[in-house]
């Protein structure tokens, strides 16, 4: 009886475990290859629940469960807009949940980004970051001082927001091509979900150690 009721435990914990926790697989980017400022890329679709290394959610390196990534260049424009909803069903993308918008690896073409924050009407900042106050796994080029931003905003109202990346040292007499990744990323992986991997992990390891097969 005690095997049975063993073997039924570890099929369960092994079936929520394969549909409740994200796959860590090389997560898929967008491309943003626009030359006209007036352009807004929308990014709803683009939202994944890959684990992406790069995607964190502050200093301590919590990472996202739902992200959007985009290789975005900038140098053809002083800007590149972006727009993305929350709470309205259309993005994973909640409200009174923080969403994190990144910007990596900008740093090793001596990019200096600024990433602004609008309201719904398109006008209203509602925040704004230029240089990040410390350093997350992306945040490589420059060693003195970390210049990619990083921004966190908590929505209370549903609706469809924008975000703009800047090149702060744009100069339209000698306009600067390089290139940055945009991780915009929310809620991070359930501590629920960590214990059952570890409580899995535990079961496999104690039958493992007895010399008897687990199922």
């Amino acid at each position: 009886m005690k095997n049975r009721n063993l073997k039924a435990l570890s099929l369960m914990l092994l079936a929520v475990f394969l549909i409740a926790v994200p796959v860590t697989v090389e997560a898929a980017y967008m491309v943003e290859d626009r030359d006209n400022p007036n352009d807004i890329l929308d990014i709803d679709a683009y939202f994944s629940n890959d684990i992406n290394s790069f995607a964190e959610l502050d200093e301590s390196g919590t990472l996202a469960y739902w992200s959007a990534s985009v290789y975005g260049f900038t140098g053809d424009s002083q800007y590149d807009y972006y727009s993305f909803s929350v709470g309205t069903g259309k993005s994973p993308l909640q409200l009174n949940t923080p969403v994190v918008f990144d910007i990596d690896f900008a740093a090793v073409n001596t990019l200096d980004t600024k990433i602004v924050l609008y309201d719904i009407d398109g006008i209203s900042v509602l925040d704004s970051n230029d240089d990040s106050d410390f350093r997350g796994p992306g945040d490589i080029g420059r060693t003195e001082s970390v210049i990619n931003s990083f921004l966190s905003y908590t929505f209370t109202n549903a609706g469809t927001y924008y975000i703009s990346v800047e090149d702060i040292d744009y100069d339209a007499e000698a306009p600067f091509y390089a290139n940055y990744q945009l991780h915009v990323s929310s809620v991070p992986i359930p501590g629920s979900m960590i214990l059952l991997i570890s409580g899995l992990l535990g079961v496999i390891s104690i039958r493992w150690k007895s010399g008897k097969r687990l199922i």
